[in-house]
């Protein structure tokens, strides 16, 4: 796993199985276009709605596509730019711009461990999270409480943001962004706005 460090907003900028065949899986709705504030190249967004479940968001539509997956959705750029690779292999990687929604059967403190961010909360408990300005803090998302979290390293940033949806059932949102150093086709600061878009508009009912 590698190593990351938090970093501010501002320096982020800068830088089962079934004798009974399954039945197919439903066709993902065509999105919904929609008149919008402008977010990224184009200023148009649409409405996605999950072909399987309750849920809602709204996305910049002019560089990010949607494909929907049983527990969860994936939103994805075109390459946007070439991470340079620092292991000793020297490959770089040609590197889109992804939002991944995932709802998971577990308890949000033990989502966070499993994605190795179990040092969001210290103590183990929510109760010990502790919020920074710009890099830790507490959100809500689709009306229930939650915690954010932004981080760095060599020049890839990351956005995530866990919810807990009922006891058992954790919301987990996660952005992968095109650092400055990649020379991104859509800066990091429209990015940016995109995945707050997502995390700010997504609504869902698990009924």
């Amino acid at each position: 796993m590698k190593t990351i460090c938090m970093m501010s907003f501002a320096t982020s900028l800068a830088l089962g199985c079934s004798a009974t065949p399954a039945a197919p899986p439903a066709a993902a709705k065509e999105p919904e276009r929609v008149a919008g504030d402008a977010v990224g190249p184009g200023g148009s967004e649409a409405v996605w709605t999950h072909p399987a479940m309750n849920m809602t968001f709204r996305y910049p539509d002019q560089f990010l596509t949607v494909r929907h997956n049983p527990g969860g959705a994936l939103l994805q750029s075109e390459v946007l730019g070439v991470e340079e690779d620092r292991s000793d292999r020297g490959e770089d990687r040609p590197t889109p711009f992804t939002i991944s929604i995932s709802i998971t059967h577990n308890k949000l403190i033990d989502a966070a461990k499993v994605d190795g961010l179990g040092d969001m909360f210290p103590d183990g408990t929510e109760a010990s999270f502790a919020e920074e300005k710009d890099v830790a803090e507490r959100v809500t998302v689709a009306g229930k409480p939650g915690y954010g979290l932004l981080m760095g390293s060599h020049g890839e940033f990351e956005r995530v943001v866990y919810a807990t949806l009922d006891p058992i059932w954790t919301l987990a949102i996660r952005c992968d962004f095109v650092g400055e150093a990649a020379r991104p086709k859509v800066s990091v600061s429209d990015q940016m706005t995109a995945c707050e878009r997502v995390i700010s508009t997504l609504a869902i009912d698990l009924g």
